[in-house]
């Protein structure tokens, strides 16, 4: 899912069974327990987007269950609709999309 650096993404997670725990990476591959307010519930609203981030939700499910994981949500940012001067011609503007 693209986004535009700067901005926050609501994620949720359905037809699951337990308690979750949302992670995140900066990779794919190294992930971090989410400890911000929501990373325990089936909705969550990110912090700010700088860069490309996957996110995945953790559930458990009763004692002696194995853990499970979601699907990643890859999150890809961009820079969007920011205007900036060309450094040869400060008459200049252009968009960056």
């Amino acid at each position: 899912l693209p986004v535009c650096a700067g901005t926050t993404v609501g994620l949720y997670l359905s037809g699951y069974q337990g308690s979750i725990q949302w992670e995140v990476s900066g990779n794919g591959t190294g992930w971090s327990e989410i400890t911000y307010p929501g990373a325990n519930f089936e909705n969550l609203t990110s912090d700010v987007i700088l860069s490309d981030t996957y996110f995945r939700a953790k559930v458990t499910n009763g004692s002696g269950c194995e853990m499970a994981y979601s699907d990643v949500a890859t999150i890809t940012s961009s820079i969007c609709g920011i205007a900036a001067s060309i450094q040869s011609d400060p008459e200049s503007v252009v968009c960056l999309y």
